[in-house]
This record gives structure tokens, sequence and C-alpha cells, in this order.
């Protein structure tokens, strides 16, 4: 199996479609390149995998898809869980799931969150609703600017070693009800643009001790609209 270079036509039932195939889980193939999700690896062909709802991928480095796979029918969500297989993001968008209207949920845990990355996420800013960051790799010390803002995000979980600004644009995430900061260790303060964040019902501040020590003390007054908050 870690051999694997390539899933194509072979992977197919004879008659052309997987359409019961829901979930994808592939593990520690470092060698595969190339997943075929029409004949010709184009969206203009019939998906092969029309009802794909959750894709994980771990230790898949070199992995990508070829077209990605369209949303499942309504009223099923997408959920992508990728962990070190960070060439699964495209680089110029997701084709037929930027356009979607349901649910998209991701947790994205790279060896470093490089702009190409931050661009990836871009593309679907307007449908995520869960949304998980991890970087393993020191430097990035804060979020850029995105564009939608990220609509309709209501968790937001976010661990990068090196932060030590809050993007602005956080503020502005007027559906978010969960924010975890975790080992965010440079994080000193939270401005006042928190208080903005009036659908917000849990603050889960853990392993950034210079953070949660000021949001114990002097800047409390800022968290106290939100009903659950949790410093460890």
């Amino acid at each position: 199996m870690p051999n694997i270079k390539e899933i194509g036509k072979e992977f197919y039932p004879d008659e052309g479609t997987c359409k019961k195939l829901r979930v994808i889980q592939l593990h520690n193939l470092e060698n595969l390149n190339k997943w075929w999700t029409t004949w010709s690896g184009t969206d203009e062909e019939e998906f092969l995998i029309p009802n794909l709802h959750l894709l994980q991928a771990s230790s898949c480095p070199k992995l990508k898809f070829l077209p990605y796979p369209p949303p499942p029918p309504p009223p099923k969500s997408m959920q992508w869980d990728l962990l070190k297989s960070d060439e699964v993001l495209p680089a110029h968008g997701f084709g037929w799931l930027s356009s979607s209207t349901l649910p998209f949920l991701a947790r994205i845990r790279c060896n470093c969150l490089s702009p190409k990355h931050w661009d990836a996420v871009e593309h679907l800013a307007a449908i995520l609703e869960i949304l998980e960051l991890r970087s393993y790799e020191r430097g990035l010390r804060t979020l850029p600017a995105i564009n939608p803002c990220f609509p309709c995000l209501r968790s937001f979980d976010l661990s990068l070693p090196d932060l030590e600004i809050l993007p602005e644009w956080l503020w502005h995430l007027n559906h978010l009800e969960d924010l975890r900061l975790s080992g965010c260790s440079k994080l000193t303060s939270l401005p006042y643009g928190i208080q903005n964040l009036t659908a917000l019902k849990k603050l889960m501040i853990v392993g950034c001790p210079r953070l949660s020590q000021r949001c114990a003390n002097e800047d409390a007054h800022k968290i106290s609209h939100i009903p659950n908050v949790m410093l460890q």
C-alpha cells in the first residue's frame, strides 16, 4: 500500500460510479499523488464519487484530487480532516465546492501553514462553518486578511506557536459561537474587538499562559459577555 502512486479508473466498478461511497480515509500513503474522480480528470464529466461526505487524510503529503469531488446532495454537509496532507488543499480553488451552499467543515493540521495553504482556505471562506487550523512549524506571527470574511463560521480552533497578533477580521465573525486558542504562547492580550462577537458562547484558552493570566485579571471585563470561558 505505501507504494501506491495513483488511484484511477481501475478503482471504480464497471457501471462507472461509486454512489454509495460516502467516506474516504487515507493514512500513511506517502507516494499517493493522484486520485481521479472523473474519467478524464476534469469537472466536465460525471463525478465517480458524487456522494462523498467525509474525507480524512493523514500523512499523504503528495495527494491531489483530479478534480475535487462535489458536495453531497442536501442535507449532507462536507467534512475534510487533513493532517500533514498539505497538497490536498488546491492552490486555485475547489471548483464545485466553492459554489456550494452546503455547510463545510474543515480541520487543517499542516506541517506549515504557508501562504499557498491560506489561499486555498480563502476559496472556501464563504461556506466554512467549522475551521481548525494547526501548524507544526514556527514563524507565522499573524493571519493574512481574507475576503469574504467567513460569513458562516460558527467554530474556530487556532493553534499557531508563534502567533503574536490575532487578525482584525476575527472580530467581524458575527455568527461565531465557539473560539479556541491553544498553544499560542506569544499571545499576550485580547483586543476590545472581542466584545463585537455577540454570538460567542464559548471561549477556551489553553497553553497561552500570558493571555490566560491577563484574561483572568485586567482584561476580564472584555470577555464578561461570554457565557462559558475556560482558561488553562
